[in-house]
């Protein structure tokens, strides 16, 4: 079983604080995506795979604890 990068539970932590700003959830949208890394949206899209359906923060804290 593949464990956790030691800066995940960190980064999840702040998208999920950055969401419950927002209203809570954990489905980001492409512009929550690119207002919490500050960058465009297309850059966000780019960078991330995003799709229209958006990611959750679990998978965004992982793509970004891998990086």
């Amino acid at each position: 079983m593949a464990r956790e990068k030691a800066e995940y539970r960190q980064i999840l932590e702040g998208l999920l604080a950055f969401m419950g700003e927002r209203g809570g959830g954990h489905l980001m949208g492409i512009k929550d995506v690119s207002e919490f890394l500050g960058v465009c949206p297309r850059t966000a899209i780019k960078r991330f795979a995003l799709t229209k359906a958006g990611i959750t923060a679990e998978a965004l804290a992982s793509r970004l604890a891998s990086l």
